[in-house]
């Protein structure tokens, strides 16, 4: 088949939940796994960072030929130089997870290489099919399981997401015969690090009572919610007599006011 895409996929140094030692970045690897799989394309690794991390070789593992880094110091803005080496290969196609594991992990980095070269994005994608006429067919995961499809020119920046399929363990022997080729040194921005005491992220306590002030929140409470001691079951009622129950339900319920 003739290889005539172009896909750069930006990956990062993942940070395991529970041990916080690092790893291969989740969204990341389903990102270079996903863009793996389409036989016409030719697939770039590109990561800002320190070329000598062990865990970039576990993106080679995972088929990739080779990962070129961008040297990038600690704390400092990886967008300028990630930028810089894309305005020379100018791919059609460039994927990221929808954010880092580690640092500041704000998610802006595919925002602004898009707002950098007019690019569109998409977010939350879980597959894409180069088209025939050039375009691209891009799937996008929705909540409740639901699936949005868009057709969008190329050049385009995706965010791959939970409905991309997961990833393989990465072959020792592919992770050896891969290349890391360390790219030229580009100007760099210092991340503005303000005086903010940081700490690992605790789970906040789940809601037991009450309901969401708004959306679907209050129906979904309310429909399979049995705490209220006012839950009974009518038979043989009439139409009428019916509708008044369940009018009555629903406001007691809080779904909506009767007047």
């Amino acid at each position: 088949m003739t290889i005539s895409k172009h896909i750069s996929v930006l990956v990062s140094i993942g940070c395991h939940p529970e041990s916080l030692r690092d790893r291969l970045a989740e969204k990341d690897s389903r990102a270079l796994s996903l863009a793996l799989k389409k036989e016409q394309a030719r697939v770039e690794v590109l990561h800002g960072g320190n070329a000598d991390h062990p865990v970039l070789r576990e993106y080679l593992g995972l088929g990739a030929d080779r990962v070129a880094v961008a040297p990038v110091a600690e704390n400092h803005d990886p967008v300028d130089a990630l930028i810089a080496h894309l305005k020379k290969t100018m791919p059609d196609v460039i994927c990221t997870g929808l954010k880092s594991e580690k640092g500041f992990s704000s998610g802006m980095v595919p925002f602004l290489i898009a707002e950098k070269f007019g690019f569109p994005i998409i977010t939350n994608v879980s597959d894409f099919e180069f088209l025939e006429d050039g375009r691209l067919s891009v799937i996008s995961t929705m909540p409740r399981g639901m699936r949005r499809k868009a057709i969008v020119k190329t050049p385009v920046v995706l965010t791959i997401g939970h409905g991309a399929p997961a990833t393989k363990l990465p072959s020792y022997v592919l992770s050896r015969r891969g290349k890391i080729d360390l790219l030229d040194k580009y100007p760099q921005t210092d991340i503005e690090n303000p005086a903010w005491p940081v700490s690992m992220a605790k789970p906040r306590p789940k809601k037991i009572k009450g309901l969401q002030s708004s959306g679907e929140g209050p129906l979904i409470n309310s429909l399979f919610s049995s705490s209220n001691s006012s839950d009974a079951v009518y038979s043989d009622l009439d139409t009428d007599q019916a509708a008044d129950v369940l009018l009555k339900w629903l406001n007691e319920k809080k779904i909506f006011s009767i007047q």
